[in-house]
């Protein structure tokens, strides 16, 4: 992994010395997010776990509980697939 830290830098520094622009992306394999679910769910998932949609329904849960909300299961349901798509 330290290698690949290095060799990377080299390569962005290299292309803002010829005048470019670098941008570097990191990304994540997703075990986190597939233990947790299958914590919550079970071990039979029916999808793929999708990072971001468990990034955006941890921040809604701790940013906005719905514990003591009056709306039904299936209005709360409704709720998170509207917010969801409309990203």
């Amino acid at each position: 992994m330290c290698w690949q830290v290095r060799e990377c830098a080299k390569l962005a520094n290299d292309a803002v010395a010829s005048g470019l622009c670098c941008v570097i992306g990191l990304q994540s394999t997703g075990e986190a997010n597939t233990n947790q679910t299958r914590e919550e769910e079970g071990d039979c998932l029916d999808d793929f776990v999708s990072a971001p949609k468990k990034i955006l329904q941890l921040f809604l849960s701790r940013h906005f509980p719905t514990d003591d909300c009056d709306l039904a299961p299936f209005e709360l349901d409704l709720l998170q697939h509207q917010v969801s798509h409309a990203i």
